[in-house]
């Protein structure tokens, strides 16, 4: 049975040698956190990760964090996007055209069921009440 590799076996095999010798850290356990912050990070080879940090005071861990994004910035690693779940989409706005109903504008838009449909800019659908709100103007596509 082949022997397992080391963490720098591994590195060196391919090509990824850090910078320096990573300096030995003081490890210390938190129970409470006192002071923390945890970074989304990307790599530059594509991971998304969760680097946190943790210190006794917001005026340490504030130093460390200058340390920290300085060395994110030099090796190339940058945040990861903020996600939009529940972020509304853009307007799609019909230019030229205006609601023959109330006069404003005229959005194309797509149900859930994947149908195209121009409708007045100024109607909702409630969902409570399973009713359109606003004006009532609609064309489908």
């Amino acid at each position: 049975m082949p022997k397992d590799k080391d963490f720098d076996e591994v590195m060196e095999e391919s090509g990824m040698t850090p910078k320096e010798k990573p300096k030995t850290v003081k490890q210390t356990s938190y129970t409470d956190a006192p002071a923390s912050v945890t970074y989304s990070i990307k790599t530059k080879t594509g991971f998304n990760c969760l680097f946190s940090i943790r210190e006794e005071s917001g005026i340490d861990l504030l130093d460390k964090m200058q340390l920290v994004e300085a060395r994110f910035v030099s090796d190339g690693i940058t945040p990861q996007p903020d996600k939009s779940y529940g972020a509304k989409k853009p307007l799609n706005i019909v230019p030229g055209r205006k609601c023959p109903l109330c006069g404003s504008d005229l959005v194309e838009t797509t149900t859930s069921a994947g149908k195209r449909m121009i409708k007045c800019s100024t109607q909702r659908y409630d969902f409570a009440t399973k009713t359109v709100q606003g004006c009532q103007f609609t064309e489908w596509l």
